[in-house]
């Protein structure tokens, strides 16, 4: 094995997008009920219901996982980045974003207008999208060295296929935060946001099945 430490962050990054990627279930089911039940909106109420319990214990189970994803993506890429630069760099990039929602939620918090917020919430989406393009780029340099093509491929076909995920929450956090109110720009917006849920899904399952490439070529 000539990358030990790599190998060991790249198991532990794809376990962090496995649960990360289990969390969207228990959300999900969160975002249906409260959608279809007005009731459960009424905090004195959401524990005197049946919904409302389902509600409380999914959500603390996504956040459960979404912590363990977390923690678990960290500590991988702190035992990758030893041996990679394309890790390290993703590492601080992880840091770097989660400085900047935390910045964006105390202003929403402030009430502060929107586009403040907007600005460094998008630039903790972009921090989180370089993080991915750093990881296939490291693995992508790891492949040559292994002299390994479909690797080396397949990581170039998921690097480009990054717009088409960024894009389209871009669009619409931006269309939400500057023309809220709108029953048109409402309509965009939903329909944007789930088209680019529906493709951060696909991506996810493509990028958890490189990892597992990886995994496998690191072996080695």
């Amino acid at each position: 094995m000539r990358f030990p430490k790599v190998k060991r962050g790249i198991a532990k990054i794809y376990l962090a997008e496995i649960l990360s990627l289990v969390a969207i279930i228990p959300s999900t089911i969160v975002m249906f009920i409260l959608a279809s039940s007005k009731d459960m909106l009424k905090g004195d109420t959401i524990t005197q219901t049946a919904p409302g319990v389902i509600v409380i214990i999914c959500s603390v189970l996504a956040l459960l996982l979404f912590i363990g994803s977390a923690v678990l993506g960290l500590m991988g890429y702190a035992s990758a980045a030893k041996e990679e630069g394309n890790f390290r760099n993703a590492f601080f990039l992880i840091i770097a974003g989660a400085v900047f929602m935390l910045v964006a939620n105390i202003l929403q918090s402030a009430g502060v207008p929107g586009f403040i917020p907007y600005f460094f919430t998008s630039l903790s989406q972009l921090m989180d999208l370089m993080v991915t393009v750093f990881t296939i780029l490291g693995l992508i340099r790891l492949s040559v060295l292994y002299n390994d093509v479909r690797m080396i491929q397949k990581g170039t076909a998921l690097y480009k296929l990054l717009i088409f995920i960024y894009v389209p929450a871009v669009i619409a956090h931006f269309l939400a935060s500057l023309f809220s109110g709108s029953v048109v720009t409402a309509l965009l917006v939903a329909i944007l946001i789930i088209a680019s849920m529906i493709l951060s899904i696909v991506y996810s399952v493509l990028y958890m099945i490189y990892l597992y490439k990886a995994n496998e070529m690191l072996e080695e």
